[in-house]
């Protein structure tokens, strides 16, 4: 029964994606770099000793800034007289070090400070972490002007959070398993983010965009005991876009073209010259 259903769901799934992907245009292929903010409630507060934020620091990057680079495609899932609904999937990848404290706890640091004072490795220890970001904005963009364009989009963004090396335990015997539990526990690996974006094309072949996207994990947001800031993620940066015989892949469906037109036409009138 179990092949059944995963047979007939797979069969679903083919079914709509022979109805819906011959209507997408691939508009651009993108390739950005941006610098992204990520709030960090485990700092010093100098100002509140000893209260609800006043948190064990020792070894936490206070104003943790990460370069990303990042590429996709702008896909057209709707066109309209002054805009058009898109989907932008891309693939993006920062790296940095990270602290894991006994409490499970995991905060941003940087090579200088994981180690702690005098050499001594703060909490359990640190490693350096790769960080793999898959947002899929799905937005509206309207075209002011022939060259101009402004964009909002909503994105469930998703992080995967993989090991990158250098780590550094203060006991031999330490275990940072549960770095790994922190980033995927409480649904962290889950990230809303909104997107605002202004385009401004160059030429046939190439425009350039300036973004900046904010983003929070829900649950943290949701934490009592933990500053309002804590993982909230703000990013600006430039995306080039590439727009070359390769992004006209997406044909039009036939029922959609004009009385008269016909798919293909060459190869329909080299047919008819064999016939």
């Amino acid at each position: 029964m179990t092949s059944r259903r995963l047979t007939l769901a797979v069969l679903i799934v083919l079914t709509l994606c022979s109805q819906v992907l011959p209507a997408l245009s691939v508009d651009a292929l993108l390739l950005g770099f941006s610098q992204a903010w990520t709030g960090n409630g485990y700092a010093p507060t100098p100002a509140d000793p000893g209260g609800p934020y006043d948190f064990d620091v020792t070894g936490s990057e206070a104003m943790p800034i990460d370069p990303f680079v990042g590429f996709g495609a702008r896909l057209s899932l709707m066109e309209t007289e002054s805009g058009a609904l898109t989907l932008s999937p891309a693939l993006q990848a920062g790296r940095r070090y990270y602290l894991l404290y006994a409490s499970g706890r995991v905060v941003p640091s940087q090579i200088e400070t994981a180690a702690g004072a005098e050499g001594d490795t703060p909490g359990i220890g640190s490693a350096r972490v790769v960080s793999l970001r898959i947002p899929l904005p799905i937005g509206y963009e309207l075209r002011v002007a022939r060259a101009h364009t402004f964009s909002i989009a909503f994105s469930p963004t998703i992080v995967i959070r993989v090991p990158g090396g250098d780590v550094a335990l203060k006991d031999e015997d330490g275990d940072l398993s549960g770095m790994w539990d922190y980033f995927y526990g409480r649904m962290r690996f889950l990230m809303p983010e909104l997107v605002a974006a202004y385009r401004f094309t160059l030429s046939e072949y190439l425009e350039t965009t300036l973004f900046a996207t904010y983003g929070v994990s829900v649950l943290d947001l949701a934490d009592p005991d933990l500053p309002w800031y804590d993982q909230m993620r703000v990013a600006a940066g430039i995306e080039l876009g590439l727009r070359f015989p390769l992004t006209g892949l997406a044909r039009e469906r036939e029922d959609r073209l004009p009385e008269g037109v016909e798919p293909f036409p060459q190869a329909t009138e080299a047919v008819r010259k064999i016939r």
